[in-house]
């Protein structure tokens, strides 16, 4: 059984015929002649050490090789999603993410962008709202441009209470305020043991950024950790001190003064009357928990809310709580009150919370008659 197969010239043939092109050949095509090109290029550019830009350049030229064939053009359609950059995230593990969520065509396209790019590590955990469809590098550009953020932004002042808080957090966040009062008594909360499950005093005022899909127990974690975070800064817990008793202090000067200059001399009258077991006076705390709109009259203060805990002009001491949410000024001053023998502080206009101190109460007195205060 015999096969029959094509047999090329023979040897003795090859000087009559092979250097002279077949029939109807021109040379190399366009396409061979750009791959050896690109070849070429991409050789130098390994030799001369340019590395990952010059690989991407050869890319963005010559797009028929590689992965870069198979990318987006453009800055995405009109169409957006969130996306979530997590710690240690490698531009791969953001590649695949955005694959998966249709912005980037595949999880190369981004690589060779994020290598070609020496800002690939700014690139900062958080969510971002991009485009669907983008190319590589659109959606590198998107995720170092600040206004692609999609944390929700709330900014905490200093002196609100826990309730004043969570009207702002409902409002803000859009979680419904059912879902903060479940994680405000949540043990989950992550609440220090010397605060005895009450939140008053422990959600530090600051400026959030939450991810879009943070539940209400993760917001007011956050808020938690970081005056854990305030009081190990302050070492506001050692040397055995009581962190709880600065905090309520410094709660209350968040109330009953209104400059910071301020904050130092009246932690010290505090502390004075404190030690020499005179009530603190401070009606602040008798509004916390009845209202502001209520009017402490003398028979408030002396009948109805007699032995109200909080009525600090009837009782000596603190107040069982906090009655706000301090930030980082008071609760320094608080630790480390302005010396001096003050024992009276009377804030003569509220508008510009201008205040005056004094080491006794005749002064004190002769200054309300002065200024027509009656409280």
């Amino acid at each position: 059984m015999s096969t029959t197969r094509e047999v090329g010239p023979s040897r003795r043939d090859d000087s009559s015929r092979s250097r002279r092109p077949a029939e109807g050949y021109d040379g190399p095509s366009a396409g061979d002649r750009v791959k050896n090109l690109v070849a070429v290029l991409v050789a130098v550019a390994m030799l001369a050490g340019l590395g990952g830009g010059a690989w991407y350049a050869v890319h963005r030229t010559f797009g028929g090789i590689g992965s870069v064939t198979n990318d987006y053009a453009g800055e995405g359609t009109s169409s957006t999603v969130v996306i979530k950059i997590t710690k240690g995230n490698t531009a791969a593990d953001v590649g695949r993410t955005l694959k998966a969520k249709g912005v980037t065509k595949s999880v190369q396209a981004f690589v060779d962008a994020a290598r070609a790019d020496d800002r690939s590590s700014e690139l900062q955990p958080g969510s971002y709202k991009l485009h669907k469809q983008m190319s590589g590098a659109a959606a590198f550009a998107a995720l170092l441009d600040p206004s692609s953020k999609a944390e929700v932004k709330v900014v905490i002042p200093e002196g609100l209470t826990v309730a004043e808080i969570e009207a702002k957090l409902v409002k803000q966040t859009g979680i419904a305020k059912k879902q903060f009062d479940t994680a405000l008594a949540s043990p989950k909360l992550g609440l220090p043991d010397y605060a005895k499950g009450k939140p008053e005093g422990l959600l530090f005022p600051a400026t959030y950024l939450f991810d879009p899909d943070s539940t209400a127990l993760q917001v007011l974690q956050k808020m938690v950790g970081r005056m854990k975070q305030e009081v190990t800064a302050l070492k506001l817990d050692a040397d055995g001190k009581d962190p709880y008793r600065t905090i309520t202090i410094a709660s209350m000067l968040e109330k009953e003064v209104n400059n910071t200059s301020d904050y130092g001399k009246a932690a010290r009258v505090a502390e004075n009357r404190l030690d020499q077991g005179i009530a603190l006076g401070f009606d602040s705390a008798l509004h916390y928990d009845l209202g502001q709109d209520v009017q402490l009259t003398t028979d408030v203060i002396e009948n109805k809310e007699r032995d109200n805990p909080y009525n600090l002009r009837r009782r000596a001491g603190l107040p069982p709580t906090p009655i706000s949410n301090p930030g980082a000024a008071t609760l320094k001053a608080a630790q480390n009150p302005t010396p001096g023998d003050w024992t009276y502080f009377l804030t003569i206009d509220p508008k510009s919370g201008k205040t005056l101190f004094f080491d006794n109460n005749r002064d004190f007195v002769n200054a309300k008659i002065k200024y027509g205060i009656d409280y």
